[in-house]
C-alpha cells in the first residue's frame, strides 16, 4: 500500500524568533516545491503545519503514477537533496477508526520472521486516552496477529519501529524515516562563490556553506591532462552534478582553464599558498561587481598549517575556510571515499609536498597578478537534468 503524505521535519529553523522562523519555513517550502518540479511533480501540495513544527506534502496520486515514483522514493529524494530538512517520512493518513487496520497492514509488509518490534505514539489535541494506551493496544494487536512469525517486543532497540501521530480524530502512521542534511534552507544567506579544484575538501567546504543557507556559484579550475600526470575533470563533474541537484537555483557555473595557468606558474614552483592566491585572484575577477557575499574553498588543517601567513588587510569579499576547525570524521556526510575522490588538489599535487617542506620558489605578487589577469574563464549553463 502506498502512502498519501510525506512529513518533512526541520531542526535549527525552530530555534529562531517567530518572524525569522516563519520566513525560513516559507523558504524551505518554496525550495521543496522547486525540487518537486525537478522530478516532475509540480502540482504537489506543500503545506506548513505550524502546530506540528513541520511541513506536510500531499502528493497527487495520478501525477505520482506518471513519474514511476512512490511516496517513499519522493521522501528519500527530498532528504538527500534539500538543505534544511532533518528527516522525512512517507505517512499514511487514516481516521482513528481505521488505525488498527492501517497498522496491521504496514506491519504485515515489514515485520520479518523472528524479529523484534515496538510502537511509538505522539498525540496532538485532547483525547480520552493516552499515548501509552495506544502503544499498548496496537502493540498487543500486532503481537497477536503475527505471533506465528516468532516476533517479540523490544522497546529499546527494535528491528521494526511503527510510529503513530494522532491529531484530533486523524492518525498518521509510518515506519520509515530518511535522514536529511539539516541546517537552513538555501537562499536566505546570499550567494557565495565556491572554488572547486577536484578535491574532496573544496567540495565539502562548499556544501557546508549550502547547509548554512547560502547559494553557491561553483568556480571550477579544470586540469584536463597536465604533463600527462594530473586530471580533475571527472571529479569536478561529479561535484557539479551534486550541487546542481541540491540547489534550488539553475546549475550554472564558471569554468577556468587551469592547465594554462599551471604552465605559467611552473609545476616546480606550485605550492598551496601560490595556488590559493591565483585561484582567489581569479575568483575575484569573476565575481567583481556581482555583490557576492564571499568566496569559499577547502584545504583542511593539514594543508593550511603549512601556508605562508598573510599580512595584508582583510580581503573583500571575505574568504571562508569552513574546514579549518573540523576533523575529517565530522565532515564526511554526504561525501564518502567511494563516491568522491580527490582528483587533483592535495592527493596528487606536488605543490602540497613542497608547501610542507617549505620548498619551491615564491612568486612575487606582481607575477601572480599577471597570471591572474591572463586567466581564461567562461560561464557554463548546462541542460537541466532530473535529480532522480
Amino acid at each position: 500500500m502506498d502512502y498519501s503524505e510525506i512529513f518533512v521535519r526541520f531542526g535549527e529553523i525552530a530555534l529562531k524568533s517567530p518572524s525569522v522562523r516563519h520566513r525560513m519555513e516559507k523558504r524551505l517550502a518554496r525550495n521543496i516545491r522547486k525540487f518537486l518540479k525537478k522530478i516532475d511533480l509540480p502540482n504537489s501540495l506543500v503545506s506548513i503545519k505550524r502546530s506540528w513544527g513541520r511541513l506536510v506534502i500531499t502528493l497527487e496520486a495520478e501525477e505520482l503514477q506518471k513519474t514511476g515514483l512512490t511516496s517513499t522514493n519522493v521522501a528519500q529524494l527530498l532528504a538527500e537533496n534539500v538543505c534544511g530538512i532533518v528527516s522525512t517520512s512517507p505517512v499514511y493518513r487514516a481516521p482513528l477508526t481505521e488505525l488498527e487496520k492501517v497498522a496491521l497492514s504496514l506491519a504485515e509488509e515489514k515485520l520479518q520472521q523472528n524479529s523484534s518490534f515496538a510502537v511509538r505514539v505522539r498525540r496532538f489535541g485532547t483525547h480520552n486516552f493516552t499515548s501509552k494506551d495506544v502503544e499498548a493496544k496496537i502493540g498487543g494487536i500486532i503481537h497477536e496477529k503475527f505471533k506465528d512469525r516468532g516476533i517479540s517486543v523490544n522497546l529499546t532497540r527494535p528491528d521494526y519501529l511503527l510510529q503513530i501521530e494522532i491529531k484530533n480524530e486523524l492518525a498518521f502512521v509510518f515506519d520509515t524515516t530518511f535522514r536529511g542534511y539539516g541546517g537552513f534552507p538555501q537562499g536566505g544567506q546570499g550567494t557565495i562563490a565556491a572554488i572547486l579544484r577536484g578535491s574532496l575538501e573544496d567540495a565539502i567546504a562548499a556544501f557546508l556553506l549550502c547547509k548554512r543557507g547560502a547559494i553557491i556559484i561553483p568556480l571550477t579550475f579544470e586540469v584536463e591532462n597536465f604533463a600527462g600526470k594530473f586530471s580533475n575533470v571527472e571529479e569536478l563533474q561529479k561535484q557539479l552534478t551534486f550541487f546542481a541537484r541540491i540547489q534550488p537555483t539553475k546549475g550554472h557555473y564558471f569554468k577556468v582553464n587551469f592547465d594554462n595557468l599551471l604552465e605559467k606558474i611552473g609545476i616546480e614552483n606550485i605550492t598551496c599558498s601560490i595556488c590559493d592566491k591565483v585561484c582567489l585572484g581569479i575568483a575575484n575577477r569573476i565575481i567583481e561587481g556581482q555583490h557576492k557575499k564571499g568566496i569559499v574553498l577547502g584545504n583542511a588543517e593539514d594543508a593550511i598549517l603549512h601556508r605562508n601567513p598573510e599580512t595584508a588587510k582583510p580581503p573583500q569579499p571575505p574568504i571562508y575556510y569552513p574546514l579549518i576547525a573540523l576533523d575529517k570524521e565530522t565532515v564526511r556526510h554526504p561525501f564518502n571515499e567511494r563516491k568522491f575522490q580527490s582528483g587533483f588538489c592535495l592527493n596528487d599535487c606536488p605543490g602540497y609536498q613542497k608547501q610542507k617542506r617549505k620548498k619551491g620558489k615564491q612568486l612575487s605578487d606582481a607575477k601572480i597578478a599577471k597570471i591572474v589577469a591572463s586567466a581564461e574563464f567562461e560561464l557554463v549553463i548546462p541542460a537541466q537534468e532530473s535529480p532522480r
